[in-house]
């Protein structure tokens, strides 16, 4: 009787700690930064982007928290909201020091490819949390994640910008050739221009009489800082489980 007992509560406390983990909701406003109607627009769109895209799109608010937002953020992606298929991503927003962070775990790290996919959500939601507009913000955040989890659905791979960096190079190459002909094709049509290869034949001596001349050095100092050390996580991932997180935040 005793062993069914202990069978019994073991299988109890297994439903409890999974049906916990699975009822662990999209949206936490624990700062109480929005009204009862606001969170349920913004939990509907996390739930759409999640059920689209079969990932957990998380918003987090907090006033305080211990630690850095990274901590905070990895810890809550690796231990609280692990039941995304294709994967998790979290933003946090703690509003007294008016900090944010997006955290990713791993498979959503493959979407969200660095700081590409970082600056393409956040110059979305970024604006918007700096004006205040906090639902503007969740919103923008939850829309973009979307768009990276599909592309990387469709595509097999995570987005990035289109663009090369020896196709700048050779871009502006060009176009700086292109300028000196066109430069030199101006000259050529004027009768009075020419080129000179000293400013001496631009000067009319008779226009001036040099009197006095003094050259004096003042000297010059240097002075070298040694940078601080960031404690907190203003660019790219850190904190508890950077290896595998992605993500990345900063100040409003």
């Amino acid at each position: 009787m005793k062993k069914i007992f202990a069978i019994l509560t073991m299988l109890v406390t297994l439903l409890v700690a999974s049906v916990s983990l699975a009822a662990a909701p999209s949206l936490q406003d624990n700062a109480k930064v929005m009204t009862p109607q606001e969170r349920q627009a913004v939990t509907a769109l996390l739930k759409k982007v999640e059920a689209d895209n079969g990932i957990r799109c998380v918003v987090v608010t907090e006033k305080a928290i211990q630690g850095t937002p990274a901590d905070f953020a990895n810890s809550l992606v690796n231990n609280v909201y692990t039941d995304g298929k294709n994967g998790t991503i979290l933003f946090l927003q703690v509003t007294g020091n008016r900090k944010w962070h997006v955290s990713t775990d791993l498979k959503m790290k493959e979407a969200v490819v660095g700081q590409d996919g970082l600056e393409y959500m956040s110059k979305e939601f970024l604006p918007l949390l700096k004006k205040g507009d906090n639902v503007g913000a969740y919103k923008a955040f939850a829309t973009k994640a979307g768009e990276l989890a599909a592309y990387y659905k469709a595509n097999g791979k995570g987005w990035e910008p289109d663009y090369t960096v020896p196709g700048a190079i050779i871009a502006l190459i060009l176009s700086a050739g292109i300028g000196f002909i066109y430069m030199a094709y101006l000259r050529g049509t004027m009768s009075n221009v020419a080129d000179q290869v000293a400013a001496d034949a631009y000067i009319n001596k008779e226009s001036f009489n040099l009197t006095y001349q003094n050259d004096m050095y003042m000297g010059s100092r240097t002075t070298v800082v040694e940078k601080a050390s960031k404690s907190d996580d203003d660019n790219g991932s850190s904190g508890s489980g950077s290896s595998s997180n992605g993500g990345g935040g900063g100040g409003y």
